[in-house]
């Protein structure tokens, strides 16, 4: 049986093999396990980092990749520095692989039953400080009285980094704000809300109406998990001509409430992060769409019960959320 493995067009060769245009592979000659290094070296970037994760020889992996190499008529993964780094190839055939290996793995553990008061497992989710704020003190609660032996490990990622992370099974979720397209990622919404400004109680500004000319006169605190470049405010503020004074940028939201209250600073923030105590909040002078955050995950990972009922967990519990807010922005407006 022969299948050509590539990412462009699919047509069906007459052999009743499916073929994606130009690499054509023997799947007669392929083993599984091979499959299964192939998965590992994209993971650990690594020969030996392969090695260690499948408890095997350095020499082993080598002799893996060879064949893979043989097989599939392409170098697969290129030296640089110390790193791994796959080709195209590599690349467009990854997520196939893994979902092959996912599905064989529910076929073997299909007699498993999921009990999540048994079970023992990290779930790793990527969040910014704001979401973990919004979530984790509940998501706690339900797994403490439900889950008891699963935990939680929280790291906040990089968006390149997002796709490679999911798919190498390195993190369970990322939760951001709706900008990851790849079609290798399942999403769901997590809360939206409009953007509002934020001032101490005694600022110079509060109790009037702010106008755009005055918006743009403050000094302004942008949250920005990135160093550099502008954010969503700004893009709202590019399409009338308009650009804020940026006087201090941070990667943290939860530094801002005591920034803000000691000084004439102001910060443009969603609604469910503006109840900050001896602050005031404005309605924004300018048109700005809401923004949410979504979560999530690899397709590849559709068939966990264990990840379905986390990725559950979550979006029930911020379903309230999302509800209440909505409610006090038409109360705001």
């Amino acid at each position: 049986m022969q299948k050509v493995v590539n990412k462009e067009l699919e047509t069906t060769l007459p052999d009743g093999s499916l073929a994606k245009g130009g690499l054509i592979v023997d799947l007669n000659k392929i083993d599984l396990n091979l499959f299964v290094v192939l998965d590992s070296i994209y993971t650990e970037s690594s020969l030996s980092g392969a090695a260690k994760r499948l408890y095997v020889t350095q020499p082993a992996v080598s002799a893996a990749l060879s064949r893979l190499r043989d097989i599939f008529g392409d170098p697969l993964f290129v030296r640089a520095g110390r790193r791994m780094v796959p080709t195209p190839t590599t690349e467009s055939i990854i997520a196939q692989v893994r979902e092959a290996l996912a599905l064989m793995r529910t076929s073997v553990d299909k007699t498993y039953q999921f009990v999540p008061a048994k079970e023992q497992k990290t779930f790793r989710l990527s969040m910014n400080d704001l979401s973990e704020s919004i979530i984790l003190p509940r998501l706690y609660q339900v797994l403490e009285k439900e889950a008891p032996n699963m935990r939680l490990q929280v790291v906040q990622l990089n968006r390149r980094d997002a796709l490679k992370s999911l798919s190498a099974g390195q993190l369970d979720f990322v939760m951001d704000a709706p900008l990851l397209t790849n079609e290798q990622l399942c999403h769901a919404p997590l809360f939206e809300g409009e953007y509002v400004v934020v001032v101490r109680k005694d600022h110079p500004v509060a109790g009037n109406t702010l106008t755009l000319e005055k918006y743009l006169e403050l000094a302004h605190v942008h949250i920005s998990s990135r160093t550099t470049g502008p954010g969503f405010v700004d893009y709202a503020l590019e399409k009338i001509n308009a650009k804020r004074r940026i006087a201090v940028r941070t990667q943290h939201y939860l530094m801002v409430p005591k920034l803000i209250a000691e000084t004439d600073l102001c910060a443009t923030v969603p609604s469910h992060f503006a109840n900050i105590p001896d602050t005031v909040t404005m309605k924004l002078p300018f048109d700005m769409e809401p923004q949410g955050h979504h979560l999530y995950w690899h397709r590849s990972r559709d068939s966990d019960p264990a990840v379905q009922w986390i990725k559950n967990v979550i979006l029930k519990l911020q379903s309230p959320v999302f509800a209440a807010q909505r409610e006090s922005e038409r109360t705001r407006a």
